[in-house]
């Protein structure tokens, strides 16, 4: 009788089934301000080891001076060091291992920093003596305390950031 040869072939399990990757916290849209830190981070579930990708309008992104990689059990972080116009976009975050490949995106916005002034005249109002400026929002506030004839007189508020300048009356 001819001996028989078997093959295996295929991945040991040890009686475990392997799990796809799949976002058990997928990421959000959200809003980066120009000049600030920018953060986003997800969790994956599945069969050890996962891997993790970051991806930027479709291109991969490494850990560097400008992005931040990270992750702990699962938890994947990146974190934009100095936001720019250009770091809007769609980003990506894909986990795989032997079983497969998952991935949650989002959509990243971002926006210049404003600056509020506001004027009397030609002479530039101060926070805390005798009124509050402030900015909620995209609404920019002058609150006076203690109004009487003596504050007449022509309010001027100028809005700045690094790409325009808004003024109202």
């Amino acid at each position: 009788m001819a001996p028989h040869l078997f093959r295996f072939t295929g991945t040991k399990t040890k009686g475990h089934k392997l799990i796809p990757p799949s976002f058990i916290k997928k990421l959000k849209d959200t809003h980066f301000v120009v000049g600030k830190t920018g953060e986003m981070e997800c969790k994956a579930a599945g069969s050890s080891p996962l891997t993790c990708s970051w991806f930027h309008n479709g291109q991969e992104i490494q850990s560097g001076p400008c992005y931040d990689i990270s992750s702990t059990d699962n938890n994947y972080r990146l974190r934009v060091s100095s936001v720019s116009m250009s770091d809007s976009g769609k980003y990506t975050c894909k986990a795989a291992n032997a079983a497969g490949v998952s991935e949650t995106t989002s959509s990243v916005k971002g926006s210049a920093t404003l600056q509020v002034k506001w004027f009397r005249g030609a002479k530039e109002m101060q926070h805390g003596r005798g009124c509050e400026i402030l900015m909620k929002g995209d609404v920019a506030s002058l609150v006076l305390h203690r109004v009487d004839t003596s504050h007449a007189g022509e309010y001027t508020c100028t809005v700045t950031n690094n790409s325009f300048l808004s003024l109202s009356v």
